[in-house]
């Protein structure tokens, strides 16, 4: 009995130290202070274009209100999320094949027994983390708000692009965003009632596009630094991620250079957070047409437009695939 006890021992070890060995791609999310910004579309095209880099991708749709991927992308819905949450499949065994060689995770917005589903995170990020041997990067759709179900999966991020336009109002709710991810990773347990039941009160910034609904303090204290008020000094963050905010929708780089510098003075005087400058993206129409003109894997340059390139380039580089890594496939 003492022998067959120390085989089982042993072939647990074993396992467990093939787990181990394995290398946990880094994880990038996508995400904004509020829906309509364009945050799934970006994530679409950022992964297309570490396709054709020779990378391979993993797409998470984990936008838990307004999940679009697998229409966008054009493949079936089958198994989603919910079944990894639940326990029922593992995320490779969920996955789907996408365009461009893409592999997707599908989302939903069937969740609704939130205090079950977030101990039900770590065995997303587990399954997520076990995945260096079919793929170099993971994206995440995190979607538009601040969706209290996936704290847990913003914190094990590698990197947070967080997505505004040019616009007042949602620059305040992308620093509003900011603030909250703040104070959400700062915390070490996290309370939440469920939906619609005291988290109005307890956030800092609510669903929903209208700005009436950043709580006054967090307005007043983007406005302090509306006219470039001096920065303070940045505290050790020891559960927040890298923030690199994404611009979208400016005629000029003056523009984005305005806004950028705004948001990120906001971030490092009241919060004493770094905030990072990642490449601009296009407007609307840009996007709207480079979608229709993406979903079939062919080598049309229109496909994987500059600014995809340069974003898919920015985040490669972020994460140490460039420095540390061969595409897969590559010479």
């Amino acid at each position: 009995m003492s022998d067959q006890a120390d085989q089982l021992r042993t072939l647990v070890q074993a396992a467990t130290a093939g787990d181990t060995m394995i290398h946990a791609p880094p994880i990038v999310a996508f995400a904004s202070g509020r829906p309509g910004v364009g945050v799934t579309t970006v994530a679409v095209h950022v992964a297309i274009a570490l396709c054709r880099m020779d990378f391979q991708v993993v797409l998470v749709d984990a936008d838990l209100d307004q999940p679009g991927i697998a229409d966008l992308c054009q493949v079936t819905q089958d198994t989603t999320i919910a079944e990894v949450f639940s326990g029922r499949r593992t995320v490779q065994e969920a996955l789907v094949q996408g365009p461009v060689g893409i592999q997707i995770l599908p989302g939903t917005n069937r969740i609704h027994n939130f205090d079950q589903f977030m101990t039900s995170q770590d065995r997303l990020v587990t399954g997520l983390k076990r995945l260096g041997s079919i793929t170099d990067i993971i994206l995440l759709d995190l979607g538009g708000g601040m969706n209290p179900g996936v704290a847990r999966i913003w914190q094990e991020s590698n990197l947070i692009l967080l997505m505004t336009t040019i616009e007042p109002d949602v620059v305040m709710d992308a620093y509003a965003a900011i603030k909250w991810l703040d104070k959400r990773g700062r915390e070490t347990m996290m309370q939440y009632p469920g939906p619609n039941k005291g988290w109005k009160q307890d956030s800092t910034i609510h669903e929903g596009p209208s700005p009436t609904r950043v709580k006054p303090a967090t307005q007043k204290e983007f406005q302090t630094c509306k006219h470039h008020a001096p920065m303070s000094q940045t505290r050790t963050q020891k559960r927040l991620p890298p923030i690199a905010a994404v611009i979208r929708g400016a005629s000029e780089p003056s523009v984005t250079i305005d806004v950028h510098h705004r948001l990120a003075s906001a971030c490092q005087r009241f919060l004493g957070i770094e905030l990072q400058s990642a490449p601009s993206i296009p407007g609307l129409e840009t996007i709207r047409f480079a979608v229709d003109a993406s979903m079939a894997p062919s080598s049309d340059p229109r496909c994987s437009p500059e600014s995809y390139n340069a974003m898919a380039h920015y985040v490669a580089s972020s994460v140490g695939l460039i420095d540390h890594i061969h595409p897969r496939g590559a010479a």
